[in-house]
């Protein structure tokens, strides 16, 4: 069983979004692929208002165990990193996350941004990385 988990579009419009659906993915036994949408981006509180998102996505991929990617952007550059593998690193202390070393994230070249590329994801639940990944330039 594989599955995609991406926040609820329920919460108001700026507002912080609190629930995950479908809440069955985390009973997957092979893959968790989070999307953000960049539309669920909270307004005016800066990265406090991320605080409980991230908290909860930090306490559901310790719980999945193996490894998660979380894939975000819209106008952003290319970029991949560990985001919470470190709770005394910046973002860590910002959102007073746990140690979480098996989230990846992937940020996806914006389409305004010049070489024009798209991320060509390959996922196989056999392998202990499960996922990999490259940026195309088109």
């Amino acid at each position: 069983m594989h599955g995609v988990l991406t926040p609820s579009q329920s919460a108001g419009v700026g507002g912080e979004p609190t629930k995950w659906s479908p809440s069955s993915t985390v009973k997957t036994k092979s893959v968790l692929l989070v999307l953000i949408p960049a539309a669920l981006a909270p307004g005016g509180d800066g990265l406090d208002a991320y605080k409980s998102l991230v908290q909860t996505l930090a306490d559901l991929c310790v719980h999945f165990s193996r490894p998660v990617l979380l894939i975000n952007g819209d106008s952003h550059l290319y970029e991949t990193d560990q985001p919470l593998a470190d709770p005394s690193s910046v973002t860590g202390l910002i959102h007073g996350t746990q140690a979480v070393p098996n989230l990846t994230r992937i940020t996806v070249q914006g389409s305004t941004n010049m070489p024009r590329e798209w991320l060509r994801l390959t996922i196989d639940p056999r392998s202990p990385q499960i996922f990999s990944w490259e940026n195309v330039v088109y």
